[in-house]
């Protein structure tokens, strides 16, 4: 279990770090980043509005400085 100060961390390769730091370049890499995903697999009913993501995304920018990633599969839009 992690202590309350302690922060979560998720180790990856080389390859998949150098992969991912090409794919983020020039996405806020000055900032922590938040990633989110709209998509759901078992339908919209688990979907929030694309507004409300929208909504969401702007306000963790605005009040916490941090850059947004939105990240899901192909075929989970819309």
């Amino acid at each position: 279990m992690m202590s309350s100060g302690e922060r979560p961390r998720m180790p990856v390769g080389e390859t998949a770090e150098a992969e991912a730091a090409a794919l983020l370049d020039g996405t806020a890499a000055d900032r922590p980043r938040v990633a989110l995903n709209p998509g759901s697999t078992y339908g919209t009913a688990k979907r929030w509005a694309a507004e409300r993501y929208a909504a969401l995304a702007d306000a963790l920018r605005e009040r916490e400085g941090v850059g947004i990633v939105l990240v899901g599969a192909p075929g989970l839009a819309g």
